[in-house]
């Protein structure tokens, strides 16, 4: 599997306008009349809920494995890690990312050594998951082959919140810190 991957940034403003169009006005007053009215539906679900009593579904308990992902006979589990963090991962408790160790069957090194935040990407050929590495090595993008299995790195990524988005079969991640704005896309070559 094969990548071709296009980068671009520039600088991040919080306050540029967003183009105005026809569309975007009819998505303006749209929302102003459904949207009291979706809200009113929401709080009645909500009161229902509690008044059912129904408990909540259960929660990923840390250190335990579950099912993930089947491809082709290959099965994926995966683990909320909790402790035994190595103390030179860039990981800070503060930043509100969970991260994950993935087993496989059949067993595979190199999916199961490296730490995978919380946010994956999945597309008709691969699953992108993002890596959190060594401190001062940022994170990296990988692509597991559904069809093979092999785990491909795509990119090294600097240390953000990085958010993906599959568009017009593109693979898009965007970030940004103070002063940039980050925008990353990735076409698979198969």
């Amino acid at each position: 599997m094969q990548f071709e991957i296009k980068e671009y940034s520039q600088p991040y403003d919080p306050q540029r306008p967003k183009a105005v169009s026809f569309k975007n006005i009819i998505g303006y007053i749209i929302l102003v009349i459904l949207g009291p009215i979706i809200l009113i539906l929401i709080l009645i679900f909500i009161i229902i809920q509690k008044l059912r009593g129904n408990p909540k579904p259960p929660t990923m308990q840390p250190d335990i494995l579950y099912d993930y992902k089947n491809f082709n006979g290959h099965q994926l589990q995966r683990m909320l890690v909790n402790k035994g963090l190595p103390n030179d991962l860039d990981f800070h408790y503060e930043d509100d990312y969970y991260l994950y160790k993935i087993v496989s069957q059949p067993h595979l090194p190199e999916i199961e050594e490296k730490f995978f935040r919380n946010q994956e990407l999945e597309t008709p050929n691969g699953l992108y998951l993002i890596t959190m590495n060594k401190a001062g090595q940022g994170n990296t993008l990988y692509c597991i082959d559904k069809n093979t299995l092999q785990l491909y790195k795509v990119k090294d990524l600097t240390r953000q919140r990085w958010i993906m988005t599959q568009k017009k079969g593109l693979v898009r991640l965007q970030a940004h810190d103070n002063k940039m704005e980050y925008n990353i896309t990735v076409k698979e070559k198969t």
